[in-house]
């Protein structure tokens, strides 16, 4: 989408966001697109909504070393209440995505999707 917005500054975001979608899902029904574009809005969403002081720029994990850190973002960065709603709404959106998952022709990417969301909701329950 970066790279389509610096190519065509002048287009609206969404249309970004839509043709994105569309090449990466291979997706040419105009439902599963927008399917497809709530529930990437739902899940961003569930994460800055309980995040303090959101300033635009997300730090995942410190990059100190050659294997995975711990996930500071969720573990250091949003208190336990925060957590357990963010939580609570990424379930409603790995719904969403589960809903759409058989009209999209690239499920592969999709089955993948469900897999973060319940690898995140493990790390904010942890």
């Amino acid at each position: 989408m970066a790279a389509r917005v610096l190519a065509d500054p002048s287009a609206r975001w969404r249309q970004h966001f839509n043709e994105s979608i569309e090449r990466i899902y291979r997706t040419n029904r105009a439902s599963i697109r927008d399917g497809l574009a709530e529930a990437f809005l739902a899940a961003e969403a569930a994460y800055v909504r309980h995040s303090p002081g959101f300033c635009g720029t997300i730090s995942l994990e410190p990059l100190l070393s050659s294997q995975p850190g711990p996930p500071v973002y969720l573990a250091q960065r949003i208190t336990p209440e925060a957590r357990r709603a963010c939580g609570t709404d990424l379930k409603r959106v790995r719904g969403q995505f589960e809903k759409l998952m058989a009209g999209v022709p690239e499920n592969g990417s999709t089955r993948m999707i469900l897999r973060c969301i319940d690898n995140v909701r493990r790390d904010l329950s942890a």
